[in-house]
């Protein structure tokens, strides 16, 4: 953490980092004021509430993977898969806040979704995707895909013949989609003429 951040900036990088270590049953409020350096108080006054500080790391996470500037490649997805120390917590608390067991992932899936449709609906407009394409169910299926290595490294790797989800497989794995969503899979339609 900066020392030069502002107490509010502290606390979300703390919650950030202990919700994706414990979940957010887990992290407790003086856990969070603990690493941050500041006091309980000071999280009830800048927030309210754990669940109102969620809202904070999830809007602040989602922000941070979706802008161009900070699109995570192929090695800092690798470095949080393997939880290095180092590793982006941002890619991490992504990870742990979707599969943890509450309602909540649905919550986060939904924003996940909400900036994968608004980067599409962008790329239509400067005509990187094709505009014909149904931008809610692109934006859906590019979001499963985009989120598989983070949900499921583990089969991911074991499917292109790695021990582990790394760069090198990463990259094959960012190829390989690459071509089918530049080229296209089928030869011709597989789905009859309406």
């Amino acid at each position: 953490m900066k020392e030069s951040a502002t107490g509010r900036e502290r606390i979300i990088a703390a919650a950030i980092e202990l919700f994706a270590e414990q979940g957010y049953a887990g992290a407790s409020v003086r856990d969070i004021a603990a690493r941050a350096g500041v006091t309980g108080g000071l999280i009830v006054h800048h927030f309210g509430t754990k669940a109102a500080l969620r809202d904070e790391c999830d809007a602040a996470v989602i922000e941070s993977v979706f802008t161009a500037k900070a699109t995570p490649d192929a090695s800092m997805l690798a470095a949080a898969l393997a939880g290095r120390s180092g590793a982006p917590a941002h890619l991490a608390y992504l990870r742990r806040m979707l599969t943890d067991d509450d309602a909540r992932a649905d919550a986060i899936f939904d924003r996940v979704l909400a900036a994968t449709r608004n980067l599409i609906s962008d790329q239509q407009a400067t005509g990187v995707i094709r505009p014909e394409l149904d931008a809610e169910h692109t934006a859906a299926t590019v979001a499963i895909y985009g989120l598989a290595p983070l949900l499921l490294p583990r089969q991911l790797a074991r499917a292109f013949g790695a021990e582990s989800l790394d760069q090198d497989t990463l990259t094959a794995v960012a190829e390989s989609l690459g071509a089918i969503l530049t080229a296209g899979l089928y030869a011709a339609s597989p789905y009859p003429e309406a």
